[in-house]
């Protein structure tokens, strides 16, 4: 179960922020530049903090997800800081079982 909701957790973790960063972030660049830079991007914030292109361009959408992604951290067993993907996917899926259920 824990290496199923690791997994999961950290390919949302990669796919999303890079894809907001893609298409957000790094449109000036070449596709192949813009890919690399963006997953890259979408990578390192949970585990050692390298940056490749100058965090000051990035939009406030793109500082924010990098925080957020700073403060997620990585998989238990790891020595990357934050509350671990683990913790954030139970987090989320207790969340969103709240917003489903109605309690009268």
């Amino acid at each position: 179960m824990q290496t199923k909701v690791v997994l999961a957790a950290t390919a949302a973790l990669i796919a999303l922020p890079a894809a907001v960063l893609f298409f957000g972030d790094y449109a000036g660049y070449e596709l192949k530049e813009r890919f690399c830079l963006s997953v890259f991007q979408a990578v390192t914030p949970r585990t050692a903090g390298f940056n490749t292109a100058d965090m000051t361009d990035l939009t406030s959408a793109g500082r924010a997800m990098t925080v957020v992604l700073m403060l997620i951290g990585g998989a238990p067993g790891s020595t990357a800081g934050g509350i671990k993907t683990t913790t954030f996917a139970v987090l989320l899926a207790r969340c969103s079982a709240a917003g489903w259920t109605t309690t009268r």
